[in-house]
Order: C-alpha cells, then structure tokens, then sequence
C-alpha cells in the first residue's frame, strides 16, 4: 500500500472510499463555493459520516459523496496518518497531540489540527515525492559498503584519487541529504541490538557510559557520554523507507555522540580487529553528511538541545591504539589528509571541525592517548 492515496477526481474518491472503513482523514475537499479544507471522515456501510470545521457533522449516503474533491486530493486513515506523524516533524506539528482514533468526530477540538492538515498538504506532496526520488544510495554510502580496512590518501606527497575522492563524495551526499525534511526519532533504544560495536566495542561504550567522562592523557581535556546509535535517516514503518536500489540506509547508525566543550560531537569509534582510520574517516564523513543541514540541526534541538551549549558541531574518530607500524601509518596520513588546507573547507561547510584520537585501556579505566582537532 503506497504511504499517500492520491485522489483526483469525485469518482476516484468513490473508489478509493469502497475498499476503507472506519476513521480517516481527507485533504483538500470543498463545499459549496468555499475554501479547500480537510475533514474527518468516518466510513462505514450504508452511511458515511464527515466532519469539517465550516460544516459540521454530517451523515450521507456512501455513494452520495456531498463534498466535491479538489485535484489533488489526501485520503489518510488514522493509522496512516499517525505514521506520518511518527516520522515528520513537520506533520507533528500540524496534527499535534490529537488522538484521531479517540476524539468524537464533532469535537470542535478537530478544527485546528485539520486546518493545519489542509496548510501542509503540498509538504505531504513533497515528501512522498522525495521519498521514491531522492538517490540516497550516494557515491559515498556505496564506497562505505564496501568496508575497506584502509583507504590510500595519498600517492606520495600528493592527494591520490581515492583522497579527492571521498570529499568530493562527501559533499554531493551533503547535498542529497540535506533534501531529507526534518525527522523525528533517531531510534527506538529497545530496538537496538547490544553488540553492534563489536564485543570490544560495547564494552568500552558500557564502561564510558557508566564513567561518563573520557579524559586525555596529560591535559585538562574531558569527553563527555551522550547517546549511542543514533540513526540520522531513520524513518520507521511498513511503508516509510527510501526508494532503495538494493541496501536499506534508515538503519545507518552513529556509533557514539559526546559532548566536547559543551558542543555534540558524531563519532566513529574502531577497536582493535575492525578496519583503520582512514576508513573510519570514510564512515564519519558518510554519517556526517547525514546529519549536516538545517533540518537535521533542528531535529538534534529538539531532542538533545538542553544538554548541548550553543556552536557548530563536530565530527571525530577514536581508534583504539594498536601497536602495528602500519596501523599508525594510516592513522598518521589520515590526520594529514584532514589537516590539508584543501580538507578543512570541505568539512566546514557543515561541522567544526574534525578530531582524530587514540584510546587505550590502563587497568580498568579507558582514556585518549592521542588527540588531534582540527579546525
């Protein structure tokens, strides 16, 4: 079943009406020579009832439809609706906290989320529009499938092609994602598998979690827990997901946020065993240009505002240090890469800056070894 059932003719809306009982919600109908307005419907055999702020309650026949059905018209069941609400702010917004399924049809308390309803219809348009449209299978994510252990950023002393590369990847997946209208949810916690960091992974989060600080060897720096496994494309339901070629992108998910000098900070974390910076570069950039743009700074200050001061986000990688000449190597040309003159402005068309860090364990407590910002 499509997420919106578009109408445009009285006799579409017969048809579409036949198949459906129970509480609904149309948008764009007209009485009489009045305004388009969205009423609530209550379908049901062999009357069917409608509500509508100009008109009232009123009951007619299932086949006599008393309304006329402007092109294009909304028909939504409160069920369909309150997934849109689930997932789109800007529909939250409209129907606020009315609850279709147990409000009285003739409560006049109906008129004003149905005439924010009807002001948003060309939004629901948009939306359902994008949702089949938008190519969020970018360059970057399909580079990201492919989990390389390292990337090579440079051919000697230059940027190699790979390096260029992934800017450039960075910013058009910026460009598509920032189309995305403001979401809701970044998960739901009980829907998140523990263990999606690797068992080391979980537990170093586990022990920062319950520590809440992180600090950096040798100076009076602090990291400071927040969240894990945020998902910035995630939208829930049978029907809401992203006109996908083959991979599902709503399950892509932020290994850690953290709080730095009171501003949020996206972080990809690698352990032991999993692959190296540079490639965790390549995922942090792929996350980055998920949350970068307006939309997502509002949805982030909707939900996590009070606990966050005022200021341009960041993007970091922690890689727990390893002793590997090759592994350091990479860690090496990675903070050279993003501390290129030619980096910096990539990256700060949307974020602070970048942090790359080393962490290791002393006995039971964790801390930052290396710390690099970059901004």
């Amino acid at each position: 079943m499509p997420r919106l059932t578009l109408i445009h003719t009285q006799q579409e809306f017969v048809a579409a009406a036949e198949g459906r009982t129970g509480r609904h919600v149309l948008l764009n109908a007209l009485f009489d020579s009045g305004t388009p307005e969205a009423i609530r419907l209550n379908l049901a055999a062999p009357n069917c009832s409608y509500y509508s702020p100009s008109h009232g309650l009123q009951i007619f026949p299932r086949g006599e439809v008393p309304f006329q059905v402007l092109s294009p018209a909304v028909l939504l069941s409160v069920t369909e609706l309150a997934d849109w609400v689930r997932n789109f702010s800007f529909v939250e917004d409209a129907a606020g906290n009315v609850s279709w399924g147990q409000i009285r049809q003739d409560d006049p308390v109906n008129d004003l989320p149905l005439q924010r309803l009807q002001s948003i219809l060309y939004q629901f348009l948009y939306t359902d529009s994008l949702l089949n449209d938008l190519p969020v299978e970018t360059d970057l994510y399909n580079a990201y499938l492919n989990h390389p252990r390292s990337l090579r950023l440079f051919d000697g002393n230059e940027v190699s092609n790979a390096g260029q590369e992934l800017l450039n990847n960075f910013s058009n997946a910026a460009t598509c994602y920032v189309q995305i209208p403001q979401l809701r949810e970044y998960f739901i916690q009980e829907n998140v598998q523990e263990g999606d960091l690797g068992p080391s992974g979980e537990r170093f989060r586990q022990w920062f979690q319950q520590n809440f600080r992180l600090p950096v060897s040798g100076e009076e720096v602090l990291l400071e827990y927040v969240a894990y496994a945020l998902r910035p494309l995630r939208i829930s339901g049978a029907e809401f997901y992203y006109n996908q070629l083959e991979n599902d992108t709503r399950g892509l998910s932020v290994d850690l946020l953290f709080r730095y000098n009171g501003l949020p900070v996206w972080t990809e974390l690698k352990m032991v065993g999993d692959t190296w910076t540079s490639s965790a570069l390549q995922q942090i950039l792929l996350y980055g240009s998920a949350v970068a743009g307006e939309h997502q700074a509002n949805r982030f200050q909707s939900i996590y505002g009070a606990e966050f001061g005022t200021g341009r986000h960041w993007l970091a990688v922690l890689v727990e240090d390893r002793d590997d000449p090759a592994f350091q190597a990479d860690f090496d040309q990675t903070l050279r890469f993003v501390q290129l003159p030619t980096s910096i402005p990539v990256i700060q068309e949307y974020f602070r800056g970048m942090i790359l860090g080393k962490i290791k364990k002393d006995g039971d407590q964790w801390e930052i070894s290396d710390w690099n910002v970059v901004e």
